[in-house]
C-alpha cells in the first residue's frame, strides 16, 4: 500500500498588489489586503494613481 501526501507548493499563500504604468515609467504600488470590492478599489484610485500621477 502506497501512501500518497499532499504538498502545497509556495507555503500557499498568496498575495494581492495594485500597480500602475504610465508612458513616464512605473507609478506607485500597493499591497491590498484581504478581498478588493469598489470602495477599496475607489480608495486606491484616490490614493495611490493620484500620487503616482503627480510625480
Amino acid at each position: 500500500m502506497t501512501l500518497v501526501e499532499g504538498t502545497v507548493k509556495f507555503g500557499g499563500g498568496s498575495l494581492m498588489m495594485w500597480g500602475c504604468m504610465t508612458w513616464q515609467g512605473v507609478g506607485y504600488a500597493a499591497k491590498i489586503d484581504g478581498r478588493m470590492y469598489g470602495d477599496l478599489y475607489l480608495q486606491v484610485l484616490k490614493d495611490e494613481l493620484h500620487d503616482s500621477l503627480r510625480t
